[in-house]
């Protein structure tokens, strides 16, 4: 049986598919994986925890396909020696998450595909490969629209004193948070855009206030405006969008596009079963 591991890595959870020529022997969900962010010893305690429930069970796995966040050039030959040495596969390659989401969203057709979900990222896919890639730059320079940006929005405005007084006293309550927390968790702390982006659930439980559904809006707007219309033939491409972010707020994101002069979006709630049908 030959049997292929894929896996949709994000900065929040990683999905994982073992497959017997496209029927899955396994599904798992584990933790999130960044390794422009965490050592290659926390990288490789984590994959090797996620992976011992299916170590050994099916037997020999043949190839695996990684697509994570953080898999920069730099940082793939470590990942790939990592998770030769979880499964015992020679064959292993390991790629950005961009273009994992590409191959799933589009499969073998053009279109732009993004991401918003802790992170945000986006690209124009020709059908095979990434032709035009707008540089995400992470959560302090980027990431327009994802969970560490709407959560960022907010506690800026927050500690800054421009949220609307009974907002400003419900975000107290429910979410309780120093200045000093604040800064530690950013600015010292790993994995500061996760940190950041468990403040988005915020924003949705209370996007029919003004200032919270503002503050959406413009976020969504900002990843348009920023990352996508300047792709070619942007406003005729069929735009494609996955992540935690574009599901929840789904109706926010459509009309963001539609402000921008972007195509209505398809937006696609779990990829990673499109994923493996693509490796099928």
């Amino acid at each position: 049986m030959a049997l292929k591991l894929i896996a949709d890595g994000g900065s929040t959870k990683t999905r994982w598919i073992l497959t017997d020529c496209g029927n899955a022997a396994a599904d798992l969900t584990g933790e999130g994986i960044n390794p422009a962010q965490l050592s290659e010893e926390a990288v490789r305690e984590s994959i090797a925890r996620q992976l011992q429930p299916i170590s050994g069970r099916f037997g020999e796995i043949e190839e695996v396909w990684y697509y994570g966040a953080g898999c920069i050039p730099k940082v793939i030959p470590a990942v790939e020696r990592i998770i030769t040495e979880a499964t015992g596969c020679r064959r292993v390659t390991a790629a950005s998450d961009m273009l994992g989401a590409a191959r799933a969203l589009c499969g073998h057709r053009r279109g732009i595909a993004c991401i918003l979900g802790t992170g945000s990222n986006s690209c124009l896919f020709d059908g095979n490969l990434i032709t035009a890639h707008t540089p995400s730059l992470g959560f302090i320079l980027g990431d327009e629209g994802s969970g560490a940006a709407l959560g960022r929005h907010l506690l800026a405005d927050h500690f800054k004193g421009l949220l609307p007084k009974d907002i400003a006293s419900i975000l107290d309550r429910e979410m309780p948070l120093s200045e000093a927390e604040l800064i530690e968790h950013t600015y010292r702390k790993p994995m500061a855009g996760s940190f950041l982006a468990r403040f988005a659930p915020f924003v949705h439980r209370h996007i029919d206030h003004p200032a919270m559904r503002e503050l959406a809006i413009d976020e969504f707007r900002r990843f348009f405006e920023r990352n996508v219309v300047n792709y070619p033939d942007a406003r005729t491409t069929p735009l494609l969008i996955t992540g935690s972010i574009a599901v929840n707020f789904a109706p926010l994101v459509s009309l963001a596009a539609r402000q921008c002069g972007l195509p209505r979006p398809e937006i696609i709630a779990d990829p990673a079963p499109r994923l493996a049908e693509y490796h099928r």
